[in-house]
């Protein structure tokens, strides 16, 4: 089987995705590569989500609702002009 090779984090050309699943349709194909995609993107949000509860739990929060108000005071008070 033939290895994708990436550019700019994708697939060289449509002409490689029939190598790449040998035997199957282009319609399976793309079936395979979106279910690849969604696997990334899914795995991105959950390491964005782990992110945010390990800052929020720094900040002594236990969800985001309680934390928002303060933020957004923290951020008003950065960019309010300084006397």
């Amino acid at each position: 089987m033939t290895r994708p090779s990436r550019r700019s984090g994708g697939l060289e050309t449509a002409e490689l995705r029939p190598l790449l699943y040998e035997g199957l349709t282009r319609k399976e194909s793309r079936v395979l590569e979106l279910r690849q995609i969604v696997h990334e993107r899914a795995r991105a949000e959950k390491t964005a989500k782990n992110y945010v509860s390990m800052v929020l739990s720094k900040l002594g929060f236990e969800n985001r609702a309680p934390a928002a108000p303060y933020i957004a005071q923290v951020e008003y008070q950065r960019q309010r002009p300084r006397p």
